[in-house]
């Protein structure tokens, strides 16, 4: 692929942006450029092939919170070869994603080279809206919008006008009041998206797994690096310290502060030691998205206090509650697994249990097995 092909693929906000002149990927079809229009390496992708969905990150660092949302958007994938748009927005993360392979083959009956083709979702080109409720006329069928604080938390595409039932049951889904089903706005088109996001490419989603792994744990061995460092300082310090006792046992002074120091510096030396006792967020975080990724659930509200862990969980419409239960408890790491109930307006399950270990079994016995002295 041309150098600044690519880089411009990289970042399709900078481009001039005219989607009614634009070829238009939908649900089963092509639609190609309109006549008299010139050729445009972007391709306007109908909401009917694309699937949001929201993350909350309130309870990850804000540091850290482009990264959660970066794997969870390599767990989440609703296709079996999906490419993912992604943005983190305060305590908040949205992931977009459509199915790459299906988009690549009808782009190639088009005539048109998916290499080459910047495909950029209806849903960012169009003007956003007031905060509240809405139903949006697409290329494709019609979107249910929910707007809060001026961003878009909610979102629903039918292929025709929804019935009264399906309005409803959105609404639920999205925490809202319940409404009449309006009528369907068409809002116009903007010069460039209304939120910029990070795409994950190809070579990213086969890489960043490992290569996030591989910072955790060199993360971890500096940790323990420096906490044995410290071990071994305050165990020099502490065998310094019972030889001089042993001196001045003998000449009879100075021997209770000698031994003060020493204990101290023992108390400092099993604190550092603690901070390893304590399982880590970021790896119950993978592993609760490695169980319940591919289910539809959602976590909306998490909290871990040592091993003991609070979820608040927004079940899909076939997803029952004992089922996930059942997948909770099926790991081996997380047990004691109750559902507590609970009035609240959002709808959520509601569920406490424990952490068995500090890790997961399969890691857990990994890192047991591994040979003393080898390479991470």
């Amino acid at each position: 692929m041309n150098p600044m092909l690519r880089r411009l693929s990289r970042f399709p906000w900078s481009q001039a942006s005219n989607p009614d002149a634009w070829a238009q990927l939908l649900h089963e079809s092509v639609q190609a450029v309109p006549a008299g229009q010139p050729a445009s390496h972007s391709v306007l992708l109908a909401r009917s092939r694309c699937r949001l969905k929201w993350f909350r990150l309130a309870s990850v660092p804000a540091g850290e919170r482009m990264a959660a949302l970066q794997m969870q958007a390599q767990s989440w994938q609703p296709f079996d070869e999906s490419s993912c748009l992604y943005s983190v927005v305060g305590d908040e993360g949205v992931i977009l994603a459509w199915d790459a392979a299906a988009a690549s083959a009808l782009l190639r009956q088009a005539e048109l080279d998916p290499e080459r083709t910047q495909l950029i979702p209806e849903t960012l080109l169009r003007k956003p809206d007031e905060d509240g409720v809405h139903l949006i006329a697409c290329i494709e069928g019609v979107e249910g919008q929910v707007w809060r604080e001026g961003l878009l938390r909610s979102s629903r595409w039918w292929p025709s006008m929804p019935s009264a039932e399906e309005w409803a049951l959105f609404l639920h889904a999205s925490a809202c009041a319940a409404a009449p089903l309006p009528e369907p706005a068409r809002l116009p088109w903007l010069g460039k998206p209304w939120l910029a996001m990070q795409r994950l490419g190809e070579a990213q989603a086969a890489g960043a797994e490992a290569r996030i792994v591989a910072i955790g744990a060199l993360s971890l061995a500096l940790c323990a690096g420096f906490v044995g460092r410290q071990a071994f300082d305050v165990w020099q310090q502490v065998n310094e310290r019972e030889q001089a006792i042993a001196q001045l046992r003998e000449s009879g002074a100075g021997l209770a502060d000698a031994r003060d120091m020493a204990l101290a510096k023992a108390t400092q030396a099993q604190q550092w030691l603690h901070l390893l006792s304590e399982a880590q967020p970021i790896e119950v975080i993978v592993e609760l998205h490695q169980t319940l990724g591919k289910t539809g659930v959602q976590i909306k509200e998490f909290e871990l206090a040592g091993g003991k862990m609070k979820l608040g969980l927004q079940l899909g419409l076939q997803t029952q509650r004992a089922d996930v239960v059942r997948m909770l408890q099926s790991g081996g790491w997380f047990v004691g697994v109750a559902e507590t109930r609970t009035e609240n307006a959002q709808g959520l399950m509601h569920v406490e249990l424990s952490l068995d270990g500090l890790r997961p079994p399969a890691k857990a016995q990994q890192a047991a097995s591994a040979p003393e002295g080898g390479s991470i």
